[in-house]
């Protein structure tokens, strides 16, 4: 009996890692399958991802002062390391990855409500990446909104393009 079970597990291993593969290449025939996984446990592999990041995503802030004059853009802080260990431990790069995957549901967020762009002022990116935003230090007195904003640059150096991908509302800082 226990080599019955040992062959049946054997079996459904042998099945789920023959659809992880086939699942990466994804046949057209494939989506008929695929829509019984309601579990997700067919993983995607993106070691050499077919569509690569070919841009940098940036969240930008400013600051709206009592007169409301605005002041300068100010590139969002997720923290820095010491370079001298940067090399063998980054505790920042979590931050930074929750920055950038917050950025890209906004931009889908946005992309998705179409006729109501509003709708985005809502949704869990937009109000996380608020929060990150107004949680950062004052970098002038008497501060009274912030406004941000999502960059992606291209390329570097002097032929480096820079493209707004969204401005958020302004929003009033805390008293």
């Amino acid at each position: 009996m226990e080599s019955l079970w040992t062959l049946f597990v054997a079996l459904v291993l042998a099945s789920w890692i023959l659809a992880s593969v086939v699942h990466q290449f994804r046949p057209r025939w494939w989506s008929r399958v695929i829509r019984y996984d309601t579990l997700n446990l067919l993983p995607i592999w993106t070691f050499f991802a077919p569509n690569p990041g070919r841009d940098d995503l940036f969240v930008v802030y400013r600051e709206f002062d009592l007169d409301g004059a605005r002041g300068p853009w100010h590139q969002l802080a997720v923290g820095d390391v010491d370079r001298r260990v940067r090399w063998i431990w980054q505790p920042v790069r979590y931050p930074r990855k929750a920055v950038r995957d917050l950025a890209q549901g906004l931009l889908q967020m946005v992309h998705d409500t179409g006729d109501e762009p509003r709708m985005v002022l809502l949704s869990g990116p937009y109000l996380s990446l608020l929060q990150w935003v107004m949680a950062q230090p004052d970098t002038t007195a008497g501060v009274t909104a912030r406004q941000f904003a999502l960059i992606a640059t291209q390329g570097f150096g002097e032929g480096r393009g820079l493209e707004i991908r969204y401005i958020s509302e302004v929003h009033r800082a805390a008293a």
